[in-house]
């Protein structure tokens, strides 16, 4: 089945709710839809191949801030990976930025295994990662999608992204294209985003 990555955008006022919820309080929130179809977003299993070609490393490089539920598999995705890798973010400030966008987050006080422990993006991170987002080229991306390199950095789906280079481009640059316009738009409407893996 694998590991689903999720967001949702939510306000300043839903996020404070959030922040202090019980369990009960987390169930209502998951089972009322979103006022809109776009609030909410899934970008499959191309996590880790986004964050690839964003960062040059795989999420798993340096501890994800995701949560428990997921450690012992993380753990197994961790590995050596190229020692050039480094050189595909442009820059360590616009690594760290982007890092938000698949890796980094804030962890809820609360014990939330049974909603995927997800974490948080606050509002001026999402801005920022908007930003940043708006500024790379997919050509870029393309360039850095190099599933050889993939594989030995342990990203996630490793075979899948070898298998079929041309049918693994074009699946991560649709979720790419649905994670960049998700981000956009949470920073047009001022909101925060909650990420989580299912």
């Amino acid at each position: 089945m694998g590991m689903v990555m999720a967001f949702r955008k939510v306000s300043s006022e839903e996020l404070d709710f959030l922040r202090s919820a019980s369990a009960e309080g987390w169930q209502g929130f998951e089972a009322r839809l979103p006022d809109n179809e776009s609030d909410a977003i899934d970008i499959d299993k191309s996590w880790d191949g986004i964050h690839w070609v964003l960062t040059g490393r795989s999420s798993a490089a340096k501890p994800l801030q995701i949560g428990a539920v997921f450690g012992n598999i993380m753990q197994s995705l961790m590995g050596q990976f190229a020692a050039d890798n480094a050189k595909k973010a442009d820059s360590p400030k616009e690594s760290e930025v982007l890092n938000w966008a698949i890796a980094k987050g804030i962890d809820f006080d609360q014990d939330l295994q049974d909603f995927g422990q997800p974490t948080y993006i606050p509002s001026d991170k999402v801005l920022a990662v908007a930003q940043a987002l708006n500024e790379i080229k997919e050509e870029e991306l393309k360039n850095r999608f190099v599933p050889q390199e993939m594989a030995a950095g342990d990203v996630y789906l490793s075979k899948f992204w070898s298998r079929d280079t041309e049918q693994g481009w074009q699946y991560l640059i649709e979720n790419y294209r649905t994670l960049k316009d998700f981000f956009v738009a949470a920073a047009a409407e001022n909101k925060a985003v909650i990420r989580y893996l299912c």
